[in-house]
């Protein structure tokens, strides 16, 4: 039982992904200049999505998936959220939500745009009209990514965070 990804605006619409935001709350009443602006936050998430996208990416050559074509691969992107306080990972490719979580069992696939299906079996070429594929286990590559990144992402808040209060 997993939750499911909510689908990503723009360019991820309908695609999945992992979302990575902060709340920010003034605790101090009165905070030095550079810590007051957001701009500190908004590269330090830019930096966490962008160490989650790279382990995205290297999940899929070959430890989760094979690769074929490299589609998925390549479609893996981030997106900054509105006002810099959010950003996303993810994907828009249909099929890397289906490796990501599985399909628990069987389902046909039809011919829709030929007569037959072509396929490569045992060595032989084969036409059949439809096939019952058996179902995928999970692959979870992209929340992989996200557990793996965590050192990173506190890293990137650490280092931000100094940078802003005026130490590097």
């Amino acid at each position: 039982p997993h939750r499911p990804l909510r689908p990503l605006g723009g360019r991820l619409r309908g695609g999945l992904g992992v979302g990575l935001g902060l709340d920010v709350r003034v605790t101090h009443p009165v905070l030095p200049a550079g810590l007051a602006s957001r701009a500190w936050i908004t590269r330090a998430l830019l930096r966490a999505a962008l160490s989650v996208q790279r382990r995205a990416m290297l999940n899929l050559t070959g430890r989760f998936l094979r690769v074929r074509s490299g589609r998925l691969r390549s479609s893996v992107t981030h997106q900054v959220g509105p006002g810099g306080l959010s950003v996303s990972v993810g994907t828009s490719v249909f099929y890397g939500k289906i490796h990501e979580y599985g399909v628990p069992g069987p389902w046909v696939i039809r011919a829709r745009r030929a007569r037959a299906l072509r396929f490569e079996a045992g060595g032989r070429v084969l036409f059949r009209r439809q096939v019952t594929h058996p179902g995928l286990r999970e692959r979870p590559w992209l929340r992989t990514a996200l557990q793996e990144s965590r050192g990173d992402v506190r890293l990137a808040f650490e280092q931000e965070l100094r940078r802003a209060a005026g130490g590097s």
